[in-house]
């Protein structure tokens, strides 16, 4: 099992660093998240607004280098005619696609060093960790629930040919129902509920709470936030398994999953 997730990494790695799309969501990308969420919050009163950048630009890199492509990951493979190929070797195809989630996650927090850096060094802002057990703490659990729905919505891309066109026009809805730059009570009413379903929106507010000086790890563990988190990990981890069972249906018995 190991050893078939380790060449999966592998080789999702040099697939993903050679396609140009990919490398402008790790090096580009941070840096106009960077400056774009920048004229937003400049005018506002915190003194927190460097580590606000920092939690903010780094939720959206990771929604779009984990969520985004690994989901198109299965989409391509399907249009390249590889998809029932890899179901029908001996190797789980499940352990097969979370190398390659395991592979987008790792190349996704670079793009962490470049946000720091750029905030640091060009913006000259301060980013300060007041406990360090608690970003590790709250980054190992983030990185859990990225990589459930990521598998998710890659599986559910499958079944709806047609998902897959939503990716980038849902892309920036979704920063905003997380509330990312403008507090969700803003929102409409009928958008919360939207917004509850969103691990994004619990991520974010727990990265605020670790700033906070104050704040101990069992804090985090007994918020409420906190525990809606793992609660919708397991949700979306419900949810991938029953849709592994229904796609592997499609592929090995119907075999109508393919592009024709």
């Amino acid at each position: 099992m190991k050893n078939i997730i380790v060449q999966s990494f592998k080789q999702q790695l040099k697939q993903s660093t050679n396609r140009p799309t990919f490398r402008f969501i790790l090096i580009l990308q941070p840096i106009f998240n960077c400056l774009l969420l920048y004229f937003l919050l400049k005018n506002q009163s915190s003194q927190q607004i460097g580590e606000y950048l920092f939690v903010n630009v780094c939720i959206m890199n990771l929604w779009s280098a984990v969520v985004f492509s690994s989901a198109s990951d299965l989409e391509r493979e399907r249009r390249m005619g590889t998809l029932g190929s890899n179901f029908a070797t001996p190797a789980d195809f499940r352990l097969i696609y979370l190398g390659k989630v395991f592979s987008n996650t790792f190349l996704a927090m670079s793009s962490f060093v470049i946000t720091f850096l750029f905030i640091r060094v060009i913006l000259g802002l301060n980013i300060i960790f007041p406990r360090l057990d608690v970003t590790i703490f709250l980054l190992i659990v983030i990185l859990f629930s990225f990589i459930s729905l990521s598998i998710t919505l890659g599986f559910l891309f499958l079944i709806y040919r047609n998902a897959i066109i939503w990716i980038n026009v849902l892309e920036y809805p979704i920063y905003v129902l997380s509330g990312i730059a403008i507090d969700i009570k803003y929102l409409p009413s009928y958008l919360h509920p939207f917004s509850f379903i969103l691990p994004t929106r619990w991520i974010v507010r727990l990265l605020k709470y670790s700033f906070e000086q104050q704040i101990t790890l069992l804090d985090i563990v007994k918020s409420f936030d906190f525990w809606i988190l793992v609660f919708l990990t397991i949700i979306y981890t419900c949810v991938f398994l029953l849709l592994n069972k229904y796609v592997t249906y499609k592929v090995m018995k119907k075999g109508n999953l393919e592009v024709y």
